[in-house]
């Protein structure tokens, strides 16, 4: 199976009384998806991006733009009826450094580096 799926997300502000723009409105983001599986292996590889935010609510702040890598993979294997799913993801595979608008931490830290993530599962 092979899928391929995009996503975008635009907050599109329609309060019609309202002379400002509100605050925590995120801007353009997006996700790019590759994933591959069949019936033993699973990989994945995926891009987020999101744009400047130059809109600004009362209180919010600048933040620049940014993309982030993160990839997978992981192995299924059956045995005397149960499944073993043993999977290794990295997040932040570049180690980018950024902010995101809705953080509200975003001021005083930035989102984490890469980070990885080793799963188990056992399916009975």
């Amino acid at each position: 199976m092979r899928r391929l799926p995009f996503h975008v997300q635009h907050i599109v502000e329609r309060a019609m009384l309202a002379l400002a723009v509100q605050p925590f409105t995120p801007p353009l983001r997006g996700l790019l998806r590759a994933t591959y599986q069949d019936a033993m292996w699973m990989a994945t590889a995926e891009g987020r991006f999101a744009a400047n935010q130059t809109r600004l609510g009362d209180g919010d702040t600048r933040t620049s733009g940014y993309g982030v890598l993160n990839v997978g993979a992981g192995i299924r294997i059956s045995k005397r009826g149960l499944v073993h799913h043993l999977s290794m993801h990295c997040d932040n595979v570049l180690d980018r450094d950024y902010r995101d608008q809705l953080s509200v931490v975003k001021d005083f830290l930035p989102q984490p580096g890469h980070g990885f993530r080793l799963t188990y599962a056992l399916m009975y």
